[in-house]
């Protein structure tokens, strides 16, 4: 009997956690076969939604902690596969995240600490009434920073801290108001709830589902844990979140590109190359010029859906007065950006 099983219904697969008698738990065996699974869906462009359930009593009662134990008998008392550990169980939330389809999770029974956080890296997510949440690893002197994340993603900051706090479970009405999941139904009505919700998505255009989806994250700045601090030791003068790989790939051009022609990041990366506003050079990836200052800078989009705040630049013959910004289509959001953290220096 398989750890995880899967189930396809013409565009919908269902993922179920297959390991009642230990909770669904996260243990080794389960994260690599999620992985596993995760990584086939995403290849797979037959499936337009997929589904996220446990057997049993229990949706997910989140890491093994036999397994834990065990690793606290290493002679480093298991920093080390700890560290793999939640190294492999992030990978897997994020893979959620950049999977082109929506993946609605149905959590039943409790859905604790890295369950609980299973049910928050999903899109969407249908639960059971009466099922109960935490991230509860505070009453046994550990506190969930990794859970925490996504949590504090899908709920009130403060919400968010009483319950990574204290320890306290929630109901699935609580979960409801707090914006945890999208609905609560009787169990029996759980799996046609989700299914009807899978397909209308699944009768949707996928392309446009998969850029959506994609775009909502970006806008959302969903990157991996801690990519925006490093993107900010190691690129200084770029906005403060995380590069996407069309935009590390410009980086890595740095000082290859010929005299007058660069690319840019937008400052504000939700606005569309059509609608943006302030540049600095700071901001340029590629180097312009020498004689950048007090230009103003043409550019020619090369934007898409999946990459809208990216645009090729060229000087134009203009000489610019003043401050070398050019605020082109006359639109300024600097005071703005400034208050988010998006402008480097003043």
């Amino acid at each position: 009997m398989a750890i995880l099983e899967r189930d396809d219904s013409g565009a919908i697969a269902h993922l179920r956690l297959n390991a009642p008698e230990r909770l669904n738990a996260l243990s080794d065996e389960m994260l690599a076969a999620l992985q596993q699974a995760l990584d086939n869906l995403a290849e797979d462009r037959t499936i337009r939604a997929v589904l996220l359930s446990g057997e049993g009593r229990a949706f997910c009662a989140g890491h093994d902690l036999k397994e834990m134990q065990q690793a606290r008998q290493a002679p480093d008392k298991g920093a080390a596969a700890f560290e793999d550990l939640f190294r492999r169980c992030a990978k897997v939330m994020t893979t959620i995240r950049s999977l082109p389809q929506p993946v609605i999770a149905l959590p039943h029974g409790i859905a604790t600490a890295a369950g609980c956080q299973l049910v928050a890296a999903c899109d969407l997510a249908i639960a059971a009434e009466g099922t109960r949440f935490g991230v509860n690893g505070v009453n046994i002197g550990l506190f969930c920073s990794t859970p925490m994340v996504a949590l504090s993603r899908n709920v009130p900051r403060k919400q968010a801290f009483e319950m990574l706090t204290t320890g306290a479970m929630i109901d699935s009405a609580r979960a409801l108001e707090l914006g945890l999941i999208n609905r609560a139904v009787p169990q029996e009505e759980q799996l046609p709830a989700a299914m009807e919700l899978a397909q209308t998505i699944a009768d949707k255009l996928d392309t446009a589902i998969r850029i959506g989806k994609q775009a909502f994250y970006h806008r959302r700045g969903h990157g991996a844990q801690h990519a925006g601090q490093r993107h900010r030791r190691r690129h200084p003068g770029l906005p403060g979140k995380a590069p996407t790989k069309l935009e590390r790939w410009l980086i890595g051009l740095r000082g290859r590109s010929k005299a007058g022609v660069g690319y840019v990041v937008f400052p504000d990366r939700d606005q569309s190359c059509s609608e943006f506003a302030t540049i600095r050079p700071q901001y340029l990836p590629l180097p312009m010029s020498a004689g950048t200052k007090g230009r103003v800078p043409r550019y020619r989009e090369i934007g898409s859906p999946r990459h809208p705040s990216i645009a090729k630049l060229s000087l134009a013959a203009e000489q610019w007065e003043g401050d070398p910004l050019a605020e082109l289509s006359g639109i300024h959001h600097a005071s703005r950006d400034r208050q988010d953290g998006g402008w480097p220096g003043g």
